[in-house]
């Protein structure tokens, strides 16, 4: 029997009732020999003018491909499979094909089996069975390894590409010295391997793709690669989004482990990063901020929509810093931070902050009292932490082991629980700071406990606020409260106790320090006296009793702590 030289297309389209897009010419010879229901057949089939790479990627003027099987007439069956022929070069390839109800309704199954075949060859005949790969994937190397069609159910296989290199749109090439794919309905199913990337560093990748919900689950693990290359390769996977934080973050590089699980196309609720990596050596943007935060280290970890990072070490803008933040995005403050920093100054605090003030109004603005747009990273910033500074520098005072507990919202930063020492005296309270302005809004209620003045320990209760962070601070504090003190000297005499009010304004023009109900303890009597006159930059105090009467001058206006 003698089939003419034809179109592969039009055979494929008369055996299987598709076109393959497979082009050449095709013809082929057989003998038949047996009982109608179990006829043997020998013969070759021969494939020529293959002059583009659509059969399999190969080229040639002629392949040949012996084969044998049996049909049987009254059952209506077929099987036949491919044999090597002696004469003429083989294709690199092995094919089994069965047939049920051959003469009324045919029903093909189709075995293949490939010996280093090219892998764009085996990706594109892929893709004509039913089983497309993304379209910016490029694959070089070769394959082995085989695939199982039929008609009635989808491909399945499995496959071994060597010394390949794998490409996805900008990211790659890969290196590939062998890896597993298994192809199980519309499941591809990518064994671990470990690939090599252009700058040789290397990582170990898994992965599993369903082709009919695009689901995806891969993971990649690493000992250093460049967050570059990491960033790069995962935006060259169509329908993932970037690493949370890290899409931020440019330099540096990552050690360890992610998983990515995407589910059906559209659902973006099951699109979730998870694993941990240890970031090294990165600079990142962040909102708000007028400095990029360098990253010396940090262990981060990342959970669905939440992430966190510990043991974060690094410098933002003059600060050195450790400490942890975590993002968890259902959290009424979805920010938590701890950071502690070893030193700061209030005019550092300042030129942070500088984003969040809006800047002078313009005299229409005041005039009609139209309220500045505040900026939308600073309306959608919601977070809460621990803040501590070693030495917290502000003006010529200098506070150590400043700590506040910090609830920020919007344009209002309320700081509950504040507690430092000054001059090695306790300082406890609580503050307030609103952003949004054209300067800072800060407002403290606490107390100050025996701190060591003349000889004695005086305690506060006050209330300041100020609109300057940096300093100088005289002519922008106004502060008002009570102060106490015991076994102080004053005016050459021991004094056991003493107390007054006292009110400060600092924008005054005159008498900015007003002092009331003042009283003094003197040899077991009580002093009173009346509000100190003040003249040559000093105070000058009068106070009385019956038997005692006591004077005294302090030094107001200059760099005294007195003030």
């Amino acid at each position: 029997m003698i089939v003419e030289r034809s179109a592969i297309g039009e055979v494929l389209t008369l055996v299987t009732g598709r076109d393959l897009g497979l082009q050449g010419r095709i013809s082929a010879k057989a003998t038949l020999d047996g009982p109608l229901n179990q006829l043997r057949i020998r013969g070759t089939v021969e494939v020529e003018k293959v002059d583009r790479p659509s059969w399999f990627g190969l080229r040639g003027q002629q392949w040949a491909l012996g084969y044998e099987g049996v049909m049987d007439l009254s059952g209506q069956t077929l099987e036949i499979h491919t044999v090597k022929p002696k004469d003429k070069q083989a294709l690199p390839l092995t094919v089994k094909l069965a047939c049920a109800h051959l003469l009324a309704d045919p029903k093909w199954d189709a075995y293949f089996a490939f010996e280093e075949l090219p892998a764009p060859a085996l990706l594109e005949f892929a893709t004509r069975l039913g089983v497309p790969a993304p379209p910016s994937l490029k694959v070089e190397g070769k394959v082995v390894g085989f695939m199982d069609y039929s008609q009635s159910k989808p491909l399945e296989g499995n496959v071994e590409l060597r010394e390949g290199k794998v490409s996805m749109g900008e990211a790659g090439p890969l290196a590939i010295e062998t890896a597993q794919i298994v192809l199980a309905g519309t499941g591809v199913t990518l064994a671990p391997v470990t690939v090599e990337t252009s700058s040789g560093n290397r990582a170990r990748i898994s992965g599993m793709w369903r082709t009919d919900s695009e689901t995806l689950d891969f993971g990649v693990e690493t000992e250093n690669l460049p967050l570059a290359e990491l960033r790069t390769a995962v935006s060259s996977l169509e329908g993932v989004p970037a690493l949370p934080v890290l899409e931020s973050c440019e330099g540096g590089s990552v050690r360890g482990a992610l998983r990515f699980v995407r589910g059906a196309a559209g659902d973006l609720q099951e699109s979730t990063w998870s694993g941990r990596l240890l970031a090294k050596e990165m600079t990142c943007a962040v909102d708000g901020a007028p400095d990029p935060l360098r990253l010396e280290s940090a262990d981060m970890n990342w959970k669905g929509a939440s992430w966190s990072a510990k043991k974060a070490t690094g410098v933002w803008g003059l600060w050195k810093f450790t400490g942890e933040a975590s993002y968890s995005p259902n959290a009424p403050r979805p920010w938590h931070f701890g950071l502690a920093l070893e030193d700061a100054t209030g005019a550092g605090l300042h030129q942070f902050l500088q984003p969040a003030l809006l800047g002078r109004r313009s005299l229409l603005d005041r005039t009609l009292r139209r309220q500045a747009a505040i900026p939308a990273w600073l309306r959608g910033r919601h977070a809460e932490g621990i803040l501590r500074i070693g030495k917290l520098q502000l003006d010529e005072e200098t506070l150590t082991n400043w700590t506040a507990r910090i609830f920020w919202d919007g344009a209002m930063i309320e700081m509950p629980e504040l507690s430092a020492r000054w001059n090695e005296a306790p300082v406890t309270g609580r503050a307030s700071l609103r952003l949004g302005g054209a300067a800072p809004e800060l407002r403290f209620l606490g107390r100050v406990d025996n701190y060591p003045w003349r000889g004695g320990m005086v305690d506060s209760d006050l209330e300041l606020r100020t609109s300057r962070l940096g300093g100088p601070y005289p002519n922008a504090v106004r502060a008002s409260g009570y102060i106490s003190g015991r076994n102080v000297e004053l005016g050459g005499d021991p004094v056991r106790l003493f107390q007054a009010c006292f009110d400060f304004d600092g924008a005054r023009p005159a008498g900015r320090l007003k002092l009331a109900c003042l009283e003094a303890q003197v040899g077991g009597e009580w002093l009173h006296g009346p509000s100190p006159a003040a003249a040559d930059g000093k105070l000058e105090f009068e106070l009385a009793g019956p038997r005692h009467s006591l004077r005294f001058e302090l030094p107001f206006g200059d760099n005294s702590r007195t003030r």
